[in-house]
């Protein structure tokens, strides 16, 4: 049996054939949860194994490990054949590595697991050091025009998105400018429905009137 290592951590083993990166998103998904990882040896060529003997070996008792294929999850208390979780990686191999290290450390934190019937896609925020160091220098070294070609024809001006939103800000202020006139009576109408007639009008005086003469005020 192997010794269990001094420090508390996520013991996490690479299969031969697996991509050494992958490690990195264990690594985030588990510290994301807080619990630190720790990449061990693969003990064998055989990814369920491999992760038990990684389990065995982790003073918490958790240990991953990442094959060609899949990442297992086990528990040193389950049965060697039988892990906590195998996840094929069906083409989403970083997002899959990273919340296995997230189930991994949830685990330690007695906390449910996380299933999801499609993985998200990998945050940019989150993605490894290396990684966007590489980025970054592939956008500054990359021409100017590149920069450009997302504006207009001429090469200039505003950029097509921007352009488009632009466009239907407009459109949309020109309907509600539409909608302000078409709503708004014209002088004739308004006049109109302000008409009184001969009859409106008398009644009106003597209503006047009489209110003056109540209040003692003589009419003339």
């Amino acid at each position: 049996m192997a010794e269990k290592s001094e420090r508390p951590t996520i013991n996490v083993a690479v299969v031969r054939g697996a991509a050494p990166s992958l490690y990195d998103w264990v690594l985030i998904g588990a510290e994301e949860e807080g619990v630190p990882t720790k990449l061990a040896e693969a003990a064998s060529g055989d990814v369920v194994d491999a992760a038990y003997a990684a389990a065995i070996s982790s003073r918490i008792d958790i240990g991953v490990a990442i094959g060609a294929d899949a990442i297992v999850l086990h528990e040193r208390h389950m049965p060697p054949e039988k892990p906590v979780l195998t996840i094929p990686y069906e083409g989403k191999s970083e997002a899959v590595c990273r919340r296995a290290g997230a189930n991994a450390a949830r685990m330690v934190a007695r906390l449910p697991l996380l299933f999801e019937d499609a993985v998200e896609d990998v945050d940019e925020q989150v993605r490894p050091a290396s990684e966007r160091r590489a980025a970054a220098r592939s956008a500054a070294s990359a021409p100017a025009k590149t920069a450009a070609a997302s504006w207009d024809g001429n090469g200039g001006g505003m950029p097509a998105q921007g352009q488009a939103r632009a466009e239907g800000s407009a459109a949309r202020t020109c309907t509600n400018q539409h909608a302000a006139e078409t709503a708004r009576p014209t002088a004739g109408e308004a006049a109109s429905q302000l008409a009184l007639s001969e009859a409106e009008i008398r009644k009106i005086v003597k209503i006047v009137v009489a209110i003056i003469k109540e209040r003692g005020t003589q009419w003339r």
